[in-house]
C-alpha cells in the first residue's frame, strides 16, 4: 500500500466509520446498512491492491469521511467524545497487535477462514456471526479492552453484539491500513488540518449519493 496522505486519510474514516456504527448498534439497535457491509466487506478485502480498492473507490467510507471531517473540526458541538474514545484506543490496540506474533497469526488465519466463507455463501448472518467470534477470540484478548456505552437491552442482544464486535474488527482493519500507509499517531496530531483538508476532498471528488434506504433493524 502507498504510504501517502489520501490513503492514510482512507484508512482513518474507516476507523471513524466503524466507530460510528458501534455506537449506533449500541445506543439505537440499528444501523446503516450500505456503511455496514462496506465495512465488513473489508475485513476480508485481503486480496485487493489498493487501499481505494478496498473500500469501493472510497464509496464505502464515505460515511467514515464526513464522520472524520466532524471529528477533526474546530467548530463547537461537531466533535463526538465517545467517537473518539473508541478511535484512540482502536488505533492503540492495533499497535498491540503488531507486538503480540500468536494473536496477529491466529487474525491472519481467521480472516483467510472468512474470506473463503464470503466466496461460497455472501455476507450472510453466519458470516457476522464468525466475525464476532474472531473478534472475541484475537484483539479482544488484548489490552485495554474497548468498553461500549450504549443501551443494555441492545448490548444483551446476541445479534447486535455480534455486529457490533464484527464492526470494532473492521476498525481495526482500517488502523492497520492506517499504519501500513504510513500512519502514526504524532501524524494524527500535527496534520490535524491536512487530515481534514483531504477528508473534504475526497468527498467533494464523490459523485452525489443515491437516496439512502432508512438504517436496518
Amino acid at each position: 500500500m502507498l504510504k501517502n496522505l489520501q490513503n492514510q486519510t482512507i484508512a482513518l474514516a474507516a476507523v471513524f466509520q466503524g466507530a460510528w456504527l458501534v455506537k449506533q448498534l449500541a445506543h439505537q439497535g440499528r444501523y446503516d446498512a450500505d456503511a455496514f457491509e462496506a465495512s465488513l466487506k473489508s475485513v476480508i478485502g485481503i486480496d485487493a491492491d489498493s487501499v481505494e480498492a478496498i473500500y469501493d473507490h472510497n464509496r464505502g467510507v464515505r460515511q467514515g469521511l464526513k464522520v472524520l471531517c466532524d471529528q477533526l473540526s474546530n467548530v463547537p458541538g461537531q466533535r463526538d467524545d465517545e467517537l473518539s474514545r473508541y478511535a484512540i484506543t482502536l488505533l492503540h490496540l492495533e499497535s498491540r497487535l503488531r507486538g503480540d506474533f500468536a494473536i496477529h497469526e491466529k487474525l491472519r488465519q481467521g480472516i483467510t477462514q472468512l474470506e473463503a466463507q464470503h466466496r461460497l455463501y455472501g455476507l450472510s448472518d453466519t458470516l457476522i456471526h464468525n466475525t464476532a467470534e474472531l473478534y472475541r477470540d484475537t484483539i479482544s484478548q488484548l489490552r485495554p479492552r474497548i468498553m461500549v456505552n450504549g443501551e443494555s437491552r441492545h448490548l444483551a442482544n446476541e445479534a447486535t453484539a455480534a455486529r457490533i464486535r464484527a464492526m470494532l474488527l473492521a476498525s481495526i482493519r482500517g488502523a492497520v491500513l492506517w499504519r501500513q500507509c504510513g500512519g502514526s499517531r504524532l501524524r494524527l496530531l500535527f496534520k490535524r488540518n491536512d487530515y481534514l483538508r483531504q477528508a473534504r476532498e475526497l468527498l467533494d471528488q464523490m459523485p452525489a449519493a443515491e437516496e439512502i434506504a432508512p438504517p436496518q433493524d
